[in-house]
C-alpha cells in the first residue's frame, strides 16, 4: 500500500536504517526533521482497513493479513525501540528548548 518510496537519501540526509535492498527506511535532515518510510503503527487491523478500502478482500489480501498478525510479536519488538526512542528525544529537545 505503499506507493511513493524514497530510494535516493537527501543530500544533507542520515541514514538511520535500510531495508536489505539498500532503500532507506529511516532518515534524518538536520537535528529536528526524522522520517520513516513504512508505518510501525499498522497492524494487521489497520492493514484490513486499508485492504477492505480497495475493494473486496481477495485470497491473497486474507494471506498477507495472516502473515502480518502471525509477525505481531516480532513487529512489535521491531517498531518498539525506535517509538520509544523517538518519544525520548522529542521529550529531551522539548525540555531543553524550554516547553
Amino acid at each position: 500500500w505503499n506507493d511513493d518510496v524514497v530510494v535516493e537519501m537527501p543530500a544533507a540526509g542520515t541514514l538511520l536504517a535500510a531495508a536489505p535492498g539498500g532503500i532507506p527506511q529511516v532518515i534524518r535532515v538536520g537535528r529536528a526533521s526524522w522520517g520513516v518510510q513504512f508505518h510501525p503503527e499498522a497492524d494487521e487491523r489497520i492493514v484490513a482497513a486499508w485492504a477492505r478500502s480497495e475493494g473486496p478482500v481477495t485470497p491473497a489480501k486474507r494471506e498477507a493479513l495472516a502473515r502480518i498478525a502471525a509477525a505481531r510479536d516480532d513487529l512489535a519488538v521491531a517498531w518498539r525501540p525506535l517509538a520509544a526512542r523517538f518519544a525520548e528525544i522529542a521529550a529531551r529537545r522539548r525540555t531543553s528548548a524550554g516547553g
